[in-house]
């Protein structure tokens, strides 16, 4: 497929699939999150839109699991209970929660990995 015809988002999967970014052609996701010294860059991006609690959670750890410790999980979500069960694992697990941001049909998280 030719990067023209590529939708925008062929890197996000859905229902809970995850990939890498950046994807070797592109550049990688940066984003301001508050606070930040300097631009975020997400190292992977679990999509659980349409997703309910406790799919994203679960999901989120999984995905977190994985990660070397300082990378950057992105999770967007649906689920109105993702925020406040974000904010709380993350705290709990020893990961920085660094963003939630409101995209209008979804909400957009930054998750750092902790040591």
């Amino acid at each position: 497929m030719s990067e023209d015809a590529r939708p925008k988002d062929a890197q996000i999967g859905q229902f809970g699939q995850v990939s890498q970014t950046p994807m070797p052609s592109e550049p990688p996701v940066v984003s301001e999150a508050r606070g930040a010294e300097a631009p975020v860059v997400v190292s992977e991006t679990l999509d659980c839109i349409g997703l309910y609690c406790p799919q994203p959670l679960l999901q989120t750890r999984e995905v977190m699991d994985r990660l070397a410790p300082g990378e950057v999980l992105e999770v967007l979500a649906t689920d109105p209970a993702a925020e406040e069960d974000l904010k709380r694992f993350a705290k709990r697990a020893g990961h920085e929660f660094l963003l939630v941001e409101d995209k209008g049909d979804h909400k957009r998280f930054l998750i750092r990995r902790g040591t």
